[in-house]
């Protein structure tokens, strides 16, 4: 019982955290992804769709001025 409670709560964790990043930068497909992970056959291409909107976003932070002494 304890094994199907950390399962589940790793897996929202992971979902709701994507989902809260998808909400920050205003990435749809990242949204759609953290829902698509539930789905275990469609979980390679939620994980496809992870990397390359995680590499949109880190180009995206790259290019933003950060504020001086951080």
């Amino acid at each position: 019982m304890a094994g199907i409670l950390v399962l589940v709560g790793v897996i929202g964790g992971v979902i709701l955290g994507t989902w809260s990043l998808g909400m920050r930068y205003g990435k749809r497909l990242l949204k759609v992804a953290s829902i698509l992970y539930v789905i275990p056959i469609i979980q390679l291409a939620a994980a496809i769709i992870f990397v390359l909107t995680f590499e949109r976003i880190r180009r995206i932070d790259a290019m933003e001025p950060h504020p001086r002494g951080l």
